[in-house]
């Protein structure tokens, strides 16, 4: 994501917006509300790479096309998740300014805190841990439910606190055993 970090976003730009765009005029054309139609745009945004294991398995994984999709759907599915967080308690109870910044306050704190928080921690908990690739395991397991928790209690679904939290911990692995065996949970579990 770092490395192809601009194509990424630009991508990320137009596969959110275009999608997001349709699905709030289909939301409109049935006679949805405003916020309904949005969300419906929110859910027609986000999107997966479900053939990443083959593309993985033929080699094709760090082709500088397949890097800037994985980038772009990671930002297009965070930044879906996050939105459709400041959407649903609008849409359940209606806009009230107080609960509407105190949600965005939430979502501005959280994100840099999980990032840069998890990934500090990370590098002091790896130099201490030494070469166990269990107790990494257990390690990155246990800071990615934590985060996943935490964003819970924000009003932020729990999936975008474990991938941002995966993510920061990840770049920190010592031990590419642990980054093996996590692509191996990852690709079995997760896509």
């Amino acid at each position: 994501l770092r490395k192809n970090l601009g194509k990424s976003f630009r991508l990320a730009t137009m596969s959110f917006l275009f999608p997001g765009m349709a699905g709030i005029a289909v939301g409109l054309f049935f006679g949805y509300s405003l916020m309904t139609a949005t969300m419906i745009g929110v859910f027609f945004s986000s999107h997966s790479i479900i053939a990443y294991p083959i593309l993985s398995k033929l080699g094709l994984a760090k082709k500088e096309a397949v890097s800037v999709t994985i980038g772009a759907t990671a930002i297009t599915d965070i930044s879906s998740l996050v939105l459709f967080a400041i959407c649903l308690p609008i849409h359940t109870t209606g806009f009230h300014i107080g609960p509407f910044v105190l949600q965005l306050l939430y979502i501005v704190g959280f994100i840099p805190l999980i990032i840069f928080g998890f990934k500090w921690l990370g590098k002091v908990v790896f130099r201490h841990l030494g070469n166990d690739a269990a107790e990494q395991m257990v390690f990155l397991l246990l800071v990615v439910g934590i985060s996943a928790r935490v964003a819970e209690l924000v009003n932020i679904e729990p999936i975008v606190g474990a991938f941002l939290a995966g993510l920061a911990v990840s770049t920190t692995l010592p031990d590419l055993g642990v980054r093996n065996q996590l692509d191996v949970l990852g690709n079995t579990l997760f896509i």
